[in-house]
């Protein structure tokens, strides 16, 4: 009886299904380079606007050939030039505003389904509307920057930086009349060399009538 349990215990451990990862097997050394080359890929992107938008192509380099890539969202898969040491590889037509992530494994059979390293390019958010007339003048104003994550229609843009403008144009002419120099003294600075020699003589012929008349008295 306890053979037969025993048998029963052994055939019921042999059916429950599982898997072995050749990474497993994966020696130290070989990982640790296999991680360095990983993390020797170099990503940068490019873009091109069309009318409302800019579509963007990541650029991967120095991808060694031992190694491969997959898509995280969509577990697409992406090989490099095997006739290659090292290639360059190209993903056109991804969105704006979206973060991408790769991870990155290797070929090596005794390391394959080991995740070495995993690349994140977060993409800017392009603005369809920095170049509406309503911007001109605004280079600064983060609205109206190429990039910017604003979320607002076209129509509530439009509003937002009309507003802006609007309070950015008064609160310069009260700055402006808080230092402007008042007109007589503006007037004077620029005629003193004519007016200081009158005022002088003014006074001078002024004080010499007063005091005839105080001697006459």
């Amino acid at each position: 009886m306890k053979k037969k349990i025993f048998a029963l215990l052994v055939l019921t451990i042999l059916c429950i299904p599982y898997t072995v990862h050749a990474s497993i097997f994966c020696d130290y050394t070989e990982k640790v380079r296999l991680k360095n080359l990983a993390s020797n890929i170099n990503k940068s992107y490019d873009y091109v606007e069309t009318e409302d938008k800019a579509i963007f192509k990541i650029t991967l380099s120095n991808v060694y050939k031992e190694l491969y890539l997959k898509r995280k969202d969509t577990e697409e898969v992406f090989y490099p030039n095997s006739n290659q040491a090292m290639s360059e590889m190209v993903f056109e037509n991804y969105e704006s505003g979206k973060s991408y992530a790769f991870e990155i494994y290797t070929t090596h059979v005794d390391c394959e389904g080991d995740l070495l390293e995993t690349l994140y390019i977060p993409l800017p958010t392009y603005n369809p509307y920095y170049k509406l007339p309503v911007c001109a003048g605004l280079d600064d104003y983060d609205l109206c920057s190429k990039w910017s994550n604003h979320g607002l229609t076209k129509e509530k843009f439009i509003e937002t930086v009309t507003n802006y403008r609007n309070e950015k144009g008064q609160e310069e002419e009260q700055e402006e009349s808080k230092t402007q120099i008042p007109y007589w003294i503006e007037f004077y600075a620029r005629y003193y060399y004519i007016l200081l020699p009158i005022i002088i003589i003014g006074l001078g012929i002024a004080i010499y009538k007063l005091n005839k008349k105080e001697t006459f008295f």
